[in-house]
């Protein structure tokens, strides 16, 4: 079909629009970084890594497409959830779960 957009997560367009003012990304800090660690379960761990956190929105790095699927359908609202009430300093809005190299250490 000619014409047709794919449909894009708001969190998506804003972090591409801040990237293209030259707002850079934050790097994500040590109380997130421990939440982190403690929230996700340890059957992921070697398979996610925390990536950045821009706007809001924090991505976390997955190594298998399958994990990635099941973190984005299933776990991805409690993950959230867990992190907001562990770092309340922090501007949550959303977590992303992206596609990472096989190196994920967390």
């Amino acid at each position: 079909m000619r014409g047709r957009r794919r449909e894009q997560a708001v969190g998506d367009l804003v972090s591409a629009a801040l990237k293209g003012l030259g707002v850079p990304p934050t790097r994500v800090g040590a109380p997130l970084e421990q939440a982190f660690e403690r929230a996700v379960d340890p059957a992921w761990r070697g398979q996610v890594r925390l990536e950045r956190l821009q706007a809001g929105v924090l991505d976390v790095g997955v190594t298998s497409a399958a994990l990635k699927d099941e973190l984005t359908q299933f776990h991805g609202a409690r993950l959230l959830a867990v992190l907001r009430e562990a770092v309340p300093s922090v501007p949550l809005t959303r977590v992303r779960f992206l596609a990472a190299g096989p190196k994920a250490t967390s």
